[in-house]
């Protein structure tokens, strides 16, 4: 660990994370979001919640910020890390500097209209924006392979399991 701190510290070298975001929502209101966050050397972290009265956007936004907070609290600085989202909505706004137009226009649509899940944003804005970090958000269509496809299983098998109780 001393090593790569000090590796960290003085050198370019950026560790290569990757964070796989998965939700899930029923028409009622109830869902569950999870990451998979791969670290460089291999090893992961697996985390999720249910939650109550919800939305599917919500949870998406929910599951990239408490990933992006993991990884703030247990991964070195100077990560250059990569967020896979099914939703393409979220990474245009991210990359597209959507985000920086709502808070110049007091957080309205063009429309003029309240945007949803502000605080989500703003946590997404502030993460994106860490200087220690290279963040870069993506969009990857639902083909349900690999690391997308375990998540899956995970947030459907914590929702039957709620359910149940």
């Amino acid at each position: 660990c001393f090593f790569l701190c000090l590796l960290n510290k003085y050198t370019n070298f950026m560790f290569e994370i990757k964070i796989h975001c998965e939700s899930s929502c029923d028409n009622k209101g109830f869902g569950f979001w999870s990451f998979n966050i791969i670290l460089e050397d291999g090893r992961n972290n697996v985390m999720g919640e249910d939650v109550k009265k919800t939305t599917a956007n919500e949870l998406d936004m929910l599951s990239i910020v408490k990933a992006l907070e993991w990884c703030k609290a247990n991964v070195y600085e100077s990560s250059h890390i990569t967020v896979h989202t099914t939703l393409k909505y979220i990474a245009d706004a991210a990359n597209n500097g959507r985000i920086a137009n709502w808070e110049k226009r007091s957080w309205k649509t063009s429309d003029g209209k309240e945007v949803k899940h502000k605080d989500l944003w703003i946590k997404i804005d502030e993460c994106i924006n860490d200087k220690k970090n290279k963040i870069e958000i993506i969009f990857q269509p639902r083909k349900r392979i690999g690391e997308q496809r375990k998540l899956e299983k995970i947030v459907r098998r914590s929702r039957k399991i709620y359910r149940e109780r």
